[in-house]
């Protein structure tokens, strides 16, 4: 499996591209990541057998999605990289985590995981969603609500 991201340049307005690109991301394969800085990182997964068959898939798969956007984006980087078996997992985080981390009650977590600008969880098991701890803390960061 290969990983392509395309790096974009901070948008203006900045909340209006935030709340657009969430939510068509979760109507699509992309995944959408807010750094720090206020850049953007769109990332896709695709199967191929080599990093050419790869880096083609992960283009036309992002310029499909940023097509749908509407908005005037501009792309700072492009990278792909084979995922293997070694590298290490990410940091989880359930749901008693979040709220040890955002100081509130499990309930209001689930309450907030509702929001369209919070993070979808890695997976759903039985004892409840995991998430990336990274995209937790940025939403804590950036997102959280009052």
């Amino acid at each position: 499996m290969w990983i392509t991201r395309a790096r974009l340049q901070r948008p203006q307005p900045y909340d209006v591209a935030r709340a657009r690109l969430t939510s068509l991301a979760e109507n699509s394969g992309a995944s959408i990541s807010f750094e720090t800085n206020g850049d953007v990182v769109v990332s896709t997964r695709q199967m191929s057998d080599d990093a050419a068959g790869a880096v083609r898939a992960g283009l036309s798969e992002i310029e499909g999605f940023l097509a749908t956007t509407r908005l005037d984006l501009r792309v700072v980087s492009i990278s792909t990289q084979q995922v293997g078996a070694d590298e290490p997992a990410p940091d989880l985080v359930g749901i008693a985590e979040i709220a040890q981390l955002m100081d509130v009650s499990r309930p209001r977590v689930h309450q907030i995981a509702r929001r369209s600008a919070f993070p979808r969880p890695l997976a759903a098991l039985r004892m409840g969603p995991v998430f990336a701890r990274r995209a937790i803390k940025e939403y804590i960061d950036f997102e959280r609500p009052a």
